[in-house]
């Protein structure tokens, strides 16, 4: 600790630097606040999505930015002549004085990921096969090789490139990231000299209540949804790559063709498109139209009807107006297995082919849809393993609890509650927590895999209902408080259903709590105080 003057702060010697810590002394007498923070992206971003499904859904209007991004997509986009959409990336202004010379800072990427790869044969046979298809499909084009090209860096970007893995995916193991948050040499990325975009599709909220009120229900996902659409000419240079397939041959340039994944614009454009093209055909499909705009989410689609043949109609006109952009749909699921008869066999998923013999689980946006029950249940990964918690290991779990719905809200509300208590423990991230509260987390943390045996039926309704009605519950206690919705249907044999729709359930914070999280000034602390 060092104290340079008794009106400046204390300066103290941290594993993130010297951090400044104490009051500062104005001659004015207008108080100021200073709030000095870290954020870790990956569990930041979960802790972030975990607190946000305590928060209704809201339609908030566009910002200028947002407003521009649209404009300047129905003004540049086009399509070529097999139907694929081209379009451009939107640029901050000033945009080619922002980025600065990558290439060298591509190439230490590179070289990084190529040592990787030479210590493991079987990624290195992946990492080729991927970037093989790439070229096979057209979506990577040779430039030439690094030593014989002559450009002006400032007028093109090179994105460094690693694998990531997702084992539980039933298509592809692994896939190549391109990315584009790397510094250039002024010390801004390509995505910051890009604009976002705004969120055009419906919360997934709402798409889930959707899906759960369709008789039959449909699921299904676009293959490789961004590589299906067409970057503009003139923005490919902004997405070279360098690569070579083995160290013994020269390192190439290549430019990537479609919309990258990575860059901050791809997921408003690869959804824009989407909408375009439910704009395009809502003439002459008005209700197919309307199902590709609502009932996306990225390129998962849930939807459904209330019959088999009108299921099937709308399976048939959903996949023929995306095959007019390039888009192919897969892993088709149904709980009604003639929707799908018509169906070649490798466009639907592997596990419905199964699920009149044996209970089968197909991943949805909520959790696990159980097709043969259509029930909708909880999948956690806890384990049994003796954990040492701190900070960080307690707040990882506890965003893996994602539940959009709140199915079981009552058990992420106890986790909300831990965490409150957590956060005033003292103590770095990485510091085990008090006994008093390792020993109730690990009291609930064994108790997470109880949650695979509970299950709520995906249709909320019933089949032929004669009434149906909304019935809304909520209470508070001292340590917390919810609400929850239930459809209840009457039967023409007077059979009533009572069906969870959703629930939110928090805990209440004391005073003294927020207090300690106000002085601490902490990072999560306006997300923790509900």
């Amino acid at each position: 600790m060092r104290k340079i003057h008794d009106e400046l702060p204390k300066f103290m010697n941290t594993v993130f630097g010297w951090v400044a810590t104490g009051e500062v002394k104005h001659a004015t007498s207008t108080p100021r606040v200073s709030c000095y923070l870290m954020l870790v992206d990956s569990l930041d971003k979960a802790i972030e999505k975990f607190w946000a499904t305590e928060e209704l859904p809201e339609k908030l209007p566009c910002s200028l930015e947002e407003e521009d991004c649209e404009n300047y997509f129905c003004n540049t986009f086009s399509r070529n002549a097999a139907g694929r959409y081209i379009v451009r990336y939107p640029k901050r202004m000033g945009f080619y004085n922002i980025i600065g010379k990558s290439r060298d800072m591509a190439m230490r990427g590179f070289q990084q990921t190529e040592r990787r790869l030479e210590r493991d044969i079987n990624l290195r046979k992946q990492y080729n096969e991927f970037m093989q298809e790439y070229i096979d499909l057209g979506h990577m084009k040779l430039i030439g090789v690094v030593n014989d090209i002559r450009t002006n860096e400032r007028t093109v970007c090179y994105l460094p490139h690693h694998a990531v893995f997702k084992e539980s995916s039933s298509t592809t193991k692994i896939r190549v990231v391109f990315d584009g948050s790397a510094k250039t040499s002024t010390n801004y990325s390509l995505n910051e000299a890009l604009l976002t975009g705004p969120v055009i599709q419906d919360d997934l909220f709402d798409l889930m209540v959707r899906f759960r009120k369709h008789t039959v229900a449909l699921v299904a996902d676009v293959e490789n949804m961004y590589r299906q659409i067409r970057t503009h000419p003139d923005d490919t240079p902004l997405q070279r790559i360098l690569w070579r397939f083995s160290p013994s041959e020269p390192t190439m340039e290549f430019e990537i063709q479609p919309v990258t994944y990575g860059l901050s614009p791809s997921s408003f454009l690869a959804t824009r498109v989407l909408k375009q093209m439910a704009i395009d055909s809502k003439s002459e499909h008005s209700e197919t139209a309307l199902a590709i705009e609502e009932d996306f989410y990225m390129d998962d689609f849930l939807s459904g009807a209330d019959s088999v043949e009108k299921a099937k109609r709308l399976q048939v006109d959903v996949q023929t107006i995306l095959a007019k952009g390039g888009f192919q749909l897969r892993k088709w699921s149904s709980n009604k297995p003639g929707v799908l008869e018509d169906l070649l066999a490798e466009a639907v998923d592997n596990t419905t082919k199964l699920h009149h013999e044996q209970p089968v689980k197909v991943k949805t946006l909520e959790g696990v849809w159980e097709i043969k029950s259509d029930c909708l249940s909880i999948e956690v990964h806890a384990t049994n393993d003796n954990i040492q918690w701190t900070k960080r290991k307690i707040c990882s779990e506890i965003a893996k609890l994602y539940n959009p719905l709140g199915l079981v809200s009552p058990v992420v509300a106890w986790a909300k509650i831990c965490l409150q208590h957590v956060w005033l423990a003292a103590g770095d991230w990485d510091d085990v927590v008090p006994d008093e509260i390792n020993t109730k987390w690990s009291n609930f943390y064994s108790q997470l895999p109880f949650l695979h045996g509970f299950k709520v039926s995906r249709f909320i309704f019933a089949a032929d209902s004669t009434v149906t009605q909304f019935h809304v519950f909520c209470d508070a206690s001292e340590v917390g408080y919810g609400a929850c919705m239930y459809a209840r249907t009457v039967e023409r044999d007077g059979q009533a259903n009572v069906k969870l729709i959703a629930s939110k359930a928090c805990g209440t914070v004391e005073k003294s709590v927020i207090t300690t999280l106000r002085a601490r000034r902490c990072t999560f602390g306006s997300q923790i105080v509900c």
